[in-house]
């Protein structure tokens, strides 16, 4: 690899004219030197490609995503929008980064993601932590590395997936994916139609099947927490499709991975967690019975002992949170405590 790699920034959009111009103006004044943007536009209806072509800078390339019928409908998928990127033959660096359309990135991102990746020929790819905003741009939190990560600076396939079964996905951060543009040459696509909002973790699944990744333990981005993800989540009443890539992965672990009793049973507490928040969602929604059908058998001697094994702050409010809503519920007060609950989140 040569001293300045050539890299190709991904800014992949859809319906963002509000912040676009705020994530271009951040990627555009990287101080690395040798990069191009490629803005990869989701079929867009706004004002966002105007503002997008207000930039005269010859450095960005304007991809237009061609769209899909799927179900009699239009359908326009987020990671086939990678996809489509990475067949085009606009993606020339020998390294790629797919970052968001409503994030801020901070001005060393580039440069300290490709230095990771000069000084780790064995990583394959490279994420980083970041701050979390809110729509208004109001700085409401942070990412970190989990402990058990903290100790090392590349990570194996068995290191993120005991991660992942004990946490969750709380460190690979999609919006700083930094990759070698030829390892999809080995791992192939990402696979939306059948993993849908987790594709991406489904991706890192595979990579680790073959190289190794690492975590730049730096806030390097303003990761936008807000709009159509926030939406999806308030109104999801079904599992998270994170149970779908792990349940996939699971049914075919590899050769040689090592998954114990207690990582199974904190897999399990992070599905009983899903689903309390989908019977928060149904009482949001006054679907009570679906949410009371949820409450009363989501209580187990298996749920106490991952909880008291993994305890967090979060996993205490998250108590609080079941606890309120099994008595609220059965003592028919669900609609009101739901609608209550939302308010205070």
């Amino acid at each position: 690899m040569t001293k300045t790699p050539p890299v190709t920034v991904v800014v992949t959009t859809y319906n963002n004219e509000k912040t676009i111009g705020e994530t271009l103006k951040s990627v555009l004044a990287q101080t690395y030197p040798n990069f191009e943007v490629l803005v990869s536009d989701n079929g867009s209806v706004d004002k966002t490609l105007e503002i997008v072509s207000s930039f005269k800078d010859p450095r960005i390339t304007v991809r237009h995503n061609i769209k899909k019928i799927k179900s009699d409908k239009w359908y326009i998928g987020g990671y086939d929008n990678y996809n489509g990127c990475l067949e085009s033959g606009l993606i020339r660096g020998e390294l790629v980064a797919f970052y968001h359309s409503d994030d801020v990135y901070e001005k060393d991102i580039v440069k300290k993601e490709v230095e990771f990746l000069m000084r780790n020929p064995e990583a394959g790819a490279v994420f980083a932590m970041g701050k979390i905003i809110n729509k208004d741009g109001r700085v409401t939190g942070q990412h970190r590395v989990s402990g058990r990560l903290s100790a090392k600076s590349t990570y194996g396939l068995q290191d993120m997936v005991e991660d992942l079964l004990m946490d969750g996905n709380l460190c690979l951060l999609t919006p700083t994916f930094m990759a070698r543009t030829n390892i999809f040459e080995t791992t192939g696509l990402f696979v939306e139609e059948n993993f849908e909002t987790s594709a991406d973790v489904q991706m890192w699944l595979r990579i680790l099947q073959h190289y190794r990744i690492g975590i730049v333990n730096e806030n390097l981005i303003l990761r936008r927490v807000g709009g159509v993800s926030t939406t999806y989540n308030t109104l999801r009443t079904k599992p998270s499709d994170h149970f779908t890539v792990m349940d996939d992965f699971l049914a075919k672990k590899p050769a040689g991975l090592s998954i114990t009793k207690k990582m199974l049973r904190q897999y399990c507490y992070q599905k009983t967690f899903d689903r309390i928040l989908c019977a928060f969602h149904f009482s949001i929604q006054g679907n009570i019975p679906k949410a009371k059908d949820i409450i009363n058998t989501s209580f187990s001697q298996y749920y106490f002992l991952a909880l008291f094994e993994n305890m967090k702050l979060l996993r205490l409010k998250m108590l609080a949170l079941h606890v309120a809503l099994f008595f609220g519920i059965n003592l028919g007060l669900g609609k009101p405590l739901g609608k209550m609950l939302y308010k205070l989140r």
